[in-house]
């Protein structure tokens, strides 16, 4: 009996483990990198300056700011604008985020590139790349892009790396601004998609937070993936909540609080290899 009641425990642990193991799989986190002159693993001879130079050839380590470049190579952006542009001129590199993530099976890393510029070479300042690269005995790049489309660019705090199949990531960058009380954030899926990356969703309503009397709001959206389909890409789903929030005795016009859930469902589009919406429900 004791040892029936044992099996049925370590079964139990491992069904348990298993299950915790899916569900970091499902969502990966990203990690700030601290030194980008750190080696990328522990047992590796790449550091994160060798992978900065399959981009920026002549980056060298600056002990002001981190690294510095004068010239990238030809990069696009993830939108289909600029393509083949090469930037020049003095480019500081002083953080980046990092995640190991899958790409068809394929360990590969992940990098967001904070560039920055006091020459007026970038559109809002700076510049946001995202990478992919393969690491076997020497580093590959498989693409690098601008993803930076307004003041701000990060990846979601929340879901920054999605599993939207069993072999392949996804990385949700989010593009915000603020002003005059008022905040809008934009979320994109992008992925590696035939060794190029590409938004594979890009109808994700805008996100609005307003703190002005009458109108006193925030909104946020989750992501949710269902069971895979035959494509092997999973079927997605987006919680849009806005909160409001009421306002103070200061306000002639008073928002009332209250919440409010909207979704939108989104389905893998294989001939266009990117996500489309949903057909609409029969009633």
């Amino acid at each position: 009996m004791k040892l029936r009641l044992h099996a049925f425990r370590l079964s139990l642990c491992l069904l348990v483990f298993i299950f915790l193991s899916s569900a970091v799989l499902a969502q990966t986190k990203t990690r700030l990198v601290e030194n980008l002159l750190m080696p990328v693993e522990e047992d590796s001879q790449t550091t994160y300056l060798d992978l900065l130079r399959l981009i920026f050839p002549d980056a060298e380590p600056d002990a002001a700011t981190g690294v510095v470049a004068k010239r990238s190579i030809a990069l696009h952006h993830v939108s289909g604008d600029d393509e083949g542009k090469v930037y020049e001129g003095e480019m500081t590199i002083s953080t980046a985020e990092m995640a190991w993530v899958k790409a068809y099976g394929r360990r590969r890393l992940l990098m967001l590139i904070d560039v920055g510029t006091e020459q007026g070479i970038f559109t809002w300042g700076d510049m946001h790349v995202l990478a992919v690269f393969e690491l076997k005995d020497k580093p590959v790049l498989k693409d690098a892009v601008d993803v930076q489309t307004d003041q701000l660019v990060f990846f979601d705090e929340r879901q920054p790396v999605l599993a939207v199949s069993t072999e392949t990531d996804a990385y949700l960058i989010a593009n915000h601004h603020f002003g005059g009380g008022a905040g809008y954030l934009n979320l994109t899926l992008i992925s590696l998609v035939k060794d190029k990356l590409r938004v594979i969703l890009d109808k994700i309503p805008t996100l609005t937070n307003d703190s002005q009397c009458g109108n006193n709001h925030e909104e946020k959206a989750s992501l949710t993936l269902a069971d895979n389909p035959p494509s092997g890409f999973g079927n997605i789903t987006v919680n849009l909540t806005r909160t409001w929030r009421a306002d103070g005795a200061e306000c002639a016009r008073k928002t009332r609080a209250g919440t409010k859930n909207f979704v939108h469902r989104f389905v893998w589009n294989e001939r266009q290899q990117k996500y489309v919406g949903a057909p609409k429900r029969r009633r």
